[in-house]
């Protein structure tokens, strides 16, 4: 009786030790993860603001052109009113999109809303009255896709 207590002990060191050993090995593992990971968001936050520092310097290229056409007037009032929304929420969005997990349309609806000039949906309704193209930028929902909305409404007025 007294062997199989002490196998039954050895036994249960054993597994102890083994699971002790185990629990170090995952341990391991997981302050590597860590750091992967740790390397990984900050690998993003330096490439968000990139996208930020380009979406910036693209912006304001973008201003001066409008703040020309602002100056010289435009025959194409409506065009000129929903492009000056899109300027005046530009930097916003372009914050929001880029340094946090906000989509454009999220960041632009957020900020047209606390404006309270015109409503999101006012905004809608000019984009239905407005080209395929257009609609089709804004419906993409990216950064990239704002900018160009921003410059094809430029267009529109410079024309």
């Amino acid at each position: 009786m007294n062997i199989t207590y002490v196998g039954i002990a050895v036994v249960i060191v054993f597994a102890l030790v083994y699971l002790y050993f185990r629990a170090e090995n995952y341990r391991k593992e997981l302050a590597i993860y860590r750091r992967k990971a740790d390397s990984a968001s900050k690998v993003g936050r330096q490439l968000a603001q990139q996208v930020h520092d380009f979406a910036k310097a693209d912006f304001l290229l973008l201003k001066e052109r409008f703040t020309r056409i602002q100056t010289g007037g435009s025959s194409n009032i409506q065009t000129l009113r929903f492009t000056s929304i899109l300027f005046e929420a530009a930097e916003d969005v372009i914050a929001q999109t880029s340094m946090n997990d906000k989509t454009v349309i999220e960041a632009f609806k957020e900020y047209i809303n606390q404006s309270g000039q015109y409503g999101f949906g006012d905004f809608s309704q000019f984009l239905l009255q407005e080209s395929e193209h257009k609609q089709q930028l804004w419906q993409r929902n990216t950064l990239k896709d704002y900018l160009q909305l921003c410059k094809t409404c430029l267009l529109d007025l410079e024309s």
